[in-house]
């Protein structure tokens, strides 16, 4: 392990400052993958229990509102998707997240209609995957610090980004990729 610490995390070091995907490398290391983004451990612990303890609150209150909600937390900023069957749901699945302890703000992106397809959740999980490597191999933006998820082609973005043109690029990238019907961005632009 040793010899591993001495050096893997400096060539990764090397490759996070170029902003290039591979600093992944460090992905295997106790704590490698926070030491990259712009977050810091206790942000990205707290985000993590908000999302659990959502999940978890949703899952007390029915078990299909729990399977077909996805919860994203980005310090502090709630992202819920999903479908549901009426309208009542959408409500309580939004008072459950403020009810949360850290929550800062929600951003409900729920719709009310028929479950997503079996299909169409393939088709979303390879957009997902699709967006994630390519910004992971794109020099000129730091993947690390954005969130992905994929909802009836809707790509959803979460996350800090260093500039508003690295944000603009990691659009445009997303853009070309087939099945991608739209976009909405909720990331926060560092401010220097």
């Amino acid at each position: 392990m040793h010899f591993l610490l001495k050096t893997i995390l400096p060539i990764s070091l090397c490759f996070a400052l170029t902003g290039c995907g591979t600093t992944i490398i460090a992905g295997g290391l106790a704590g490698g993958y926070a030491i990259f983004r712009e977050k810091n451990i206790g942000d990205t612990i707290t985000d993590a229990k908000i999302d659990t303890e959502i999940k978890s609150k949703l899952y007390k209150i029915d078990k299909i509102i729990y399977n077909n909600i996805s919860v994203v937390t980005n310090n502090g900023c709630v992202l819920l998707t999903g479908t549901v069957d009426s309208p009542e749901f959408v409500t309580t699945v939004e008072q459950t997240a403020w009810s949360t302890k850290g929550v800062q703000n929600v951003d409900n992106n729920i719709t009310v209609g028929d479950k997503i397809s079996m299909s169409q959740m393939m088709i979303d999980n390879k957009i997902t995957a699709v967006c994630k490597t390519v910004l992971l191999f794109s020099c000129d933006i730091k993947s690390i610090n954005y969130k992905i998820k994929t909802i009836d082609g809707v790509v959803y973005i979460t996350g800090i980004s260093m500039s508003k043109k690295e944000l603009e690029l990691a659009i445009e990238k997303i853009q070309r990729i087939n099945d991608v019907q739209k976009i909405i961005s909720y990331v926060e632009i560092k401010t220097e």
